[in-house]
């Protein structure tokens, strides 16, 4: 038979839900054994025939025992082990984290059953010395989506620590502070439309879907509250340049990462742009050598070619891949000897641009999502753009070349 007694969110650490710890003596011979179990360890305490005490884990199905206590506040409410929690905390003593506690990876997550505003539920949790739940890391990401996935019915929700964040250009914020991710949105979020929804929440559809969601607040809106304990040393922050780079609008955004690129790149795009360079000056001087050294009868036409050679070059920037058929009877074996070159310049430097190319690449899609998903759609449709324009090679080359195209 089930009875109010768990060492949830601190193993070992075994505690009445009043706050009483238990006496041995109460336990069966060898217990509690705290078997590991698929279903996350034997973590509360179960009455058997005996009069004894086992520890099992949470899925079993059991009877239970219910008290009343008439003279007193109910010390084994949520309430009051919420308040014990935050008293801890604030006298700096180890807590005892309520019954029903989870520990994932060193962060305790508790479940709250409370309809209540977003606000409201965020004041509930700093009491406890904690805050409403963020996800630091793929495994906190999977263990909210799962449990949340087991105890929402369709159109309920359960209030998370996000919330849009900044006036002029407002941005999805950890109450933490950490980097916004591990955040799969439900479809259709986050929420564009005119009508403000700046809390976040996990949210099931009537139709089924799922997903964090944005919404406006009200205690309507989630039946949950999900608190977290975390230590800030397993916090997933920004580093400085993260932050940096958060604030910056979109455009001042691209602009650093060009020049980033740039200069990450410059040693090998600057070698093969000397190797091209000299390759182009070269076929020139041939082009102009050949003229000067024709018959009289001639000259003029290879002046001509010389000069069209000459103004291609300048405005491309390299050879063409093919001439006109006056230019290629008189320097048409000069013209694939250095086109020939040229091909074998870019082939020794291609695997290094491709690299190079795909590094930017991820680096805008990167950010593109992260806009995404911090509620700026112009600035994600903004880098959309420069992705597909950068995929093109002679975009990239200028971008290579410190240009801003």
């Amino acid at each position: 038979t089930w009875i109010g007694l768990s060492d949830s969110g601190s193993e070992s650490k075994w505690h009445w839900i009043d706050g009483r710890p238990v006496g041995k003596a109460l336990w069966g011979p060898g217990q509690p054994d705290n078997t590991r179990s698929p279903d996350d360890g034997e973590d509360f305490a179960a009455l058997l025939p005996d009069d004894r005490l086992d520890d099992l884990p949470a899925s079993r199905q059991l009877p239970f025992l219910l008290q009343w206590t008439e003279k007193s506040a109910n010390q084994g409410s949520i309430a009051a082990q919420l308040s014990r929690t935050g008293e801890a905390f604030r006298r700096k003593r180890t807590p005892t984290f309520p019954a029903g506690t989870r520990n994932i990876g060193g962060s305790r997550f508790l479940l709250v059953p409370q309809a209540v505003s977003w606000e409201e539920a965020s004041a509930i949790a700093k009491a406890a010395g904690g805050h409403l739940a963020v996800p630091s890391s793929d495994a906190e990401a999977a263990w909210i989506r799962e449990s949340l996935q087991k105890v929402l019915g369709g159109g309920d929700g359960c209030w998370v620590g996000g919330r849009l964040a900044g006036t002029a250009s407002p941005q999805w914020t950890f109450v933490t502070d950490e980097k916004f991710e591990f955040v799969t949105w439900a479809p259709g979020q986050p929420h564009q439309g005119e009508t403000p929804q700046p809390f976040l929440k996990v949210w099931r559809g009537v139709d089924g879907t799922f997903g964090f969601h944005g919404s406006s607040g009200g205690a309507d809106q989630a039946s949950y509250i999900l608190v977290e304990w975390s230590a800030p040393s397993r916090r997933n922050m920004p580093s400085r340049e993260d932050l940096r780079k958060q604030h910056a609008g979109v455009s001042d955004w691209l602009v650093e990462q060009r020049e980033e690129t740039s200069d990450r790149e410059k040693v090998s795009f600057q070698r093969w742009k000397r190797r091209h360079d000299k390759n182009v000056e070269d076929f020139a001087d041939d082009v102009n050598s050949e003229a000067d050294t024709a018959r009289r009868q001639e000259a003029r036409a290879l002046e001509n070619i010389a000069k069209e050679f000459t103004n291609a070059i300048k405005k491309e920037g390299r050879i063409p891949d093919k001439i006109n058929p006056i230019a290629e009877r008189f320097v048409g074996r000069i013209h694939q000897k250095f086109l020939k070159k040229q091909k074998g310049i870019w082939e020794d430097y291609h695997p290094e641009f491709a690299e190079a190319r795909e590094r930017y690449l991820s680096d805008v899609g990167a950010e593109m999502e992260r806009r995404k998903k911090t509620g700026d759609p112009k600035g994600a449709a903004y880098l959309s753009r420069e992705l597909k324009a950068a995929a093109e090679k002679d975009y990239f080359m200028r971008i290579l070349d410190g240009e801003f195209p």
